[in-house]
């Protein structure tokens, strides 16, 4: 496993945005990131959660940024979806606590 360097993410989305500025989906993100979040934010959103999250996961959180650039449509900030305009919006109720089994064992579509 390589060591997460973020510089080089930096530097490889520095180099999609020249390559393939019109790829799928990046009319939204650009090959951007959000802003990241602080550390207090993280240990907020686990607390409520009753999670913890990878120690990788949370060095992209705090030191590169919350959602923005990545495949297809991008990635989306913790807590957030497609709502039903298509925009980002908060999960709010609909997802629930993360600590929770997953519900369905069988497909399921709302």
């Amino acid at each position: 496993m390589r060591d997460f360097d973020t510089a080089t993410i930096r530097d490889d989305l520095q180099r999609v945005r020249i390559a393939a500025p019109a790829s799928v989906g990046s009319n939204g993100h650009r090959f951007t990131l959000n802003a990241p979040l602080v550390e207090a934010e993280v240990a907020a959103f686990e607390r409520q959660h009753a999670i913890s999250r990878p120690v990788d996961y949370r060095r992209f959180l705090m030191e590169l940024g919350n959602g923005g650039a990545g495949p297809y449509y991008g990635v989306h900030p913790i807590g957030a979806f497609d709502g039903a305009t298509g925009e980002v919006e908060a999960w709010g109720d609909f997802i629930g606590s993360l600590a929770e089994p997953f519900a369905f064992r069988e497909p399921w579509n709302d």
